[in-house]
């Protein structure tokens, strides 16, 4: 299981929630009321744009609609659109005695 830990821009605010292989992380932030704000869902705006701190390795590759949003504003990683990054189908081991794993994702 991967805790995924949303924190606003200011540091005042965050929230942990739990996530499974393969969950988008708009969901989570849906469905844990965190504080990443949105606006169009389609990688057009950057409202959403975070930072992703290690193990950025969890998330999926972005795809060419969020690898188009951030080459034209020269980002690349750990920069990520909250409303296109998912969690991997498949998550690697990330220690032999670790059931659970925090990603920082925080406003950007």
């Amino acid at each position: 299981m991967v805790e995924v830990v949303f924190t606003d821009a200011a540091g005042e605010s965050s929230i942990a929630c739990p996530g499974k292989p393969g969950d988008a992380l708009a969901d989570l932030c849906d469905d844990h009321e965190a504080p990443i704000p949105f606006a169009c869902r389609g990688a057009s705006c950057g409202a959403c744009l975070v930072v992703v701190d290690d193990p950025h390795y969890l998330l999926s590759d972005p795809e060419v609609d969020e690898r188009d949003f951030l080459a034209g504003r020269n980002l690349s990683a750990p920069h990520r659109l909250t409303c296109q990054a998912r969690l991997k189908t498949r998550l690697p081991e990330v220690q032999a005695h670790s059931t659970s794993v925090q990603l920082h994702v925080r406003v950007s």
